[in-house]
């Protein structure tokens, strides 16, 4: 039957088709200023995952967002958690995905890494013929800095 992720089915004389992907990861490109992550969001410290290509149609529910950090407690006073939030813009104005506030989990071994991680479950529908950035913002809750080391969205996707 092949990819159990992708079913067809047909219904009669009209022939409906759709591709169904269970879960797929986006990974997040990561801009220099990312590396100094403080207590403010700003434009140029953006991280950005294209989710949409153009001309086509897609149902997107970002389920998690899973953040790793590394520059945690290098002096002054650490980090403890990370604000995000997920806009449709570069500006960070078209926001799909409000401020939302989890704890950093360092290491165990190490208290200069660190990972967040968010449960978003939010449905996003785009049928413009355009591709779609998001727009993932990030601040801490102390004015000392983090690096992004990476930042993965998974989403359930459906392209119709």
């Amino acid at each position: 039957m092949g990819d159990s992720s992708t079913f067809r089915y047909t219904s009669g004389s009209r022939k409906f088709t759709r591709t169904r992907n269970s879960l797929k990861k986006f990974s997040f490109a990561i801009p220099a200023a990312a590396s100094a992550i403080d207590n403010g969001y700003e434009t140029d410290e953006a991280l950005t995952v294209q989710v949409k290509a153009a001309d086509e149609e897609v149902y997107i529910k970002p389920e998690y967002l899973v953040i790793k950090v590394s520059g945690i407690d290098t002096g002054g006073t650490p980090a403890t958690a990370l604000t995000i939030r997920i806009t449709t813009d570069a500006a960070g104005d078209d926001t799909i995905f409000p401020d939302t506030q989890a704890t950093l989990s360092t290491g165990v071994t190490t208290a200069t890494t660190g990972v967040a991680a968010y449960s978003i479950g939010l449905p996003f529908v785009d049928t413009a013929s355009t591709a779609t950035t998001f727009y993932l913002f990030i601040k801490t809750d102390v004015a000392d800095p983090v690096a992004i080391e990476s930042a993965d969205l998974y989403c359930i996707v459906e392209s119709f």
